[in-house]
């Protein structure tokens, strides 16, 4: 039996951002680690592979067909996540 490695965007969201959509999780328990560097049609085939849910391919029709994604923070920013925190709350003092 074989293992695929996974890439998991970090869980908990930093104290003042936003925490990312339910199915940005789902979209890193499917995409294998491998998939890594790729375009929009072999994410699309890692998922159809993985037996994913057909809600995340819907969510990666918004990707160009012809770039090349490096990394999962890559995906991430262009998907108008960001992997690291983007907001901060000002707390009176």
């Amino acid at each position: 039996m074989t293992t695929n490695t996974v890439l998991r965007p970090p869980c908990s969201p930093a104290p003042g951002t936003v925490p990312p959509p339910a199915w940005l999780e789902d979209l890193f328990d499917h995409l294998p680690a491998a998939c890594f560097p790729g375009t929009h049609d072999d994410l699309v085939a890692a998922l159809v592979r993985q037996h994913a849910p057909s809600h995340l391919l819907w969510h990666l029709s918004v990707l160009p067909r012809t770039r090349r994604f490096e990394s999962t923070d890559e995906l991430l920013a262009h998907l108008g996540q960001s992997p690291a925190p983007v907001a901060t709350v000002s707390v009176p003092t």
